[in-house]
């Protein structure tokens, strides 16, 4: 069985810890209504809603931890790199490719998308995308 991955709130980063040892963050990433799931050979992973998201809800917020690879930067990596690049990144409004460091990273592409990226650093949910359904840009 393969695991799902929860996030309760968006993940921020400030440095302080509350209470339980937690770090206190301050950048959101993901939406925190989402869960990492294993879809099945050849896809992988994907992004679902573990809640109901309302349509113009920003789905996801590129931030400083993104790993940003310019297009000269990956002609200097190897094929099986390039692939792996080409798998779990997105190119930005520059030409850059962004890998996030979360599990954005596994937002998969579709024809009938349910969200869209602005060309501002973020995405937001173009039509309500309901409990279960996969995020897909």
């Amino acid at each position: 069985m393969h695991p799902v991955f929860p996030i309760n709130s968006f993940i921020t980063f400030g440095g302080n810890r509350n209470v339980c040892g937690c770090f206190n963050f301050k950048y959101h990433m993901i939406h925190p209504k989402t869960e990492l799931k294993f879809i099945g050979e050849p896809i992988g992973y994907g992004v679902f809603a573990a809640e109901d998201i309302p349509e113009g809800t920003i789905v996801y917020v590129k931030d400083s931890l993104e790993l940003i690879i310019s297009p000269t930067d990956f002609l200097i990596h190897n094929q099986e790199m390039q692939d792996a690049i080409d798998k779990y990144s997105y190119i930005d409004e520059k030409g850059n490719r962004i890998v996030s460091w979360d599990f954005a990273k596994y937002v998969n592409h579709c024809c009938n998308c349910n969200t869209i990226s602005t060309g501002y650093g973020f995405e937001i949910a173009i039509r309500d995308i309901k409990k279960s359904e996969q995020i897909t840009d």
